[in-house]
């Protein structure tokens, strides 16, 4: 689940990725927090980029993956819902431009991600943010749950998200 929370340094409004708690067994809380904290290194080893969202810090009790929260935004699958309402994908040479240079950026943020060794296993339209959907969209690689490292830059031994994440909040 994810949802809004207002950061405590800075102040502001983040994104807030939650485990779900079903009641599971030890074993399977293990292995979902082992997962939070996989995507939380990955999502921080990955320099800073427009088109990726960015990590801001991972929280221990509860474990969340606190990020950036997009404002106007929605994920892909709504945003062709609302703005290509008619029987054909596209409703004018307007939305085709701006839905063009959205698509753009999203393989501008992946492309990111394969020059710094991450692959992210699982681009489907929930993963792609749509930001500035209403006014200019821009398209956002969002979710790093499946992702994987392929280099050595990306995959270094060691981290875990301690201190780092309490004070990066």
């Amino acid at each position: 689940a994810v949802f809004k929370r207002r950061g405590r340094h800075p102040a502001r409004l983040v994104a807030v990725k939650a485990l779900k708690d079903d009641n599971p067994s030890q074993e399977t809380q293990h292995n979902k927090i082992a997962e939070v904290l996989a995507e939380g290194k990955l999502m921080h080893d990955t320099p800073a980029h427009e088109n990726v969202v960015q990590l801001l810090g991972v929280t221990e009790d509860p474990f969340w993956l606190v990020s950036q929260l997009i404002d106007d935004a929605t994920q892909l699958d709504q945003y062709v819902k609302v703005v290509h309402r008619s029987s054909h994908f596209f409703c004018g040479r307007g939305e085709l431009q701006a839905t063009m240079k959205m698509l753009l950026d999203t393989c501008s943020g992946l492309e990111h991600l394969h020059k710094h060794g991450i692959v992210h296993c699982d681009i489907a339209p929930r993963n792609v943010l749509v930001a500035n959907w209403s006014t200019r969209p821009v398209g956002m690689v969002n979710d790093f749950g499946l992702a994987r490292c392929l280099g050595l830059q990306c995959c270094v031994d060691g981290w875990f998200a301690g201190s780092w994440t309490q004070r990066s909040m």
